[in-house]
């Protein structure tokens, strides 16, 4: 929306936000990128990630179709945690499936 990750990190500080993060608009692979971006801010606020399962797709019918598969989200979570997230979920084309993958991975580590 025209904000950097900076700016949006010092507003929800400024105004007491309880956690700062993103969701939507890219597959969740790129949410890693965007956790280390609101770490080197500073770790006054909690960060919180919810990545679409992919880039969707238009279908025939003009229906947009997610095709990460739940693996993908699990496969990540490591990079994540690492990367600063500690909230992780998903957005548009997740299902239970993608968040159970996420909670199995967090519940090993």
């Amino acid at each position: 929306m025209g904000v950097s990750i900076p700016q949006a990190y010092e507003l929800a500080k400024d105004l007491g936000a309880s956690f700062v993060g993103a969701n939507c608009g890219a597959g969740i692979e790129t949410f890693v990128n965007i956790a280390i971006q609101f770490r080197e801010c500073g770790d006054a606020l909690p960060i919180w990630v919810k990545g679409n399962a992919g880039q969707p797709i238009i279908d025939a019918n003009g229906k947009a179709c997610y095709t990460a598969a739940p693996e993908v989200y699990g496969n990540l979570v490591g990079e994540l945690i690492s990367a600063g997230a500690h909230f992780i979920g998903g957005c548009c084309g997740s299902s239970p499936a993608h968040i159970k993958a996420i909670a199995d991975v967090m519940n090993k580590l």
